[in-house]
């Protein structure tokens, strides 16, 4: 049995909508992925700032105290 024209553009609008419709739910789950990196990523830069305040002295932090070091401008014990 042949399909109608009519049937033939039901045919192809159902499967251009599945196909829409399984696409589209993969690029919310990418985006969805790459948020929860981003949100992953920016807790551990957090943590590595608060580490990083926790161990300076004073104002100072570790990077500032090695980049004084390394000039020669102070030393650290």
């Amino acid at each position: 049995m042949r399909l109608t024209d009519q049937q033939r553009q039901d045919l192809k609008d159902k499967i251009i909508g599945q196909l829409n419709q399984r696409y589209e739910m993969t690029a919310q789950q990418v985006t969805k992925l790459e948020q929860n990196k981003l949100n992953d990523l920016d807790r551990a830069a957090q943590t590595q700032l608060d580490y990083n305040d926790s161990v300076s002295d004073g104002s100072l932090t570790v990077r500032e105290i090695l980049e004084l070091e390394k000039k020669g401008t102070t030393t650290v014990d």
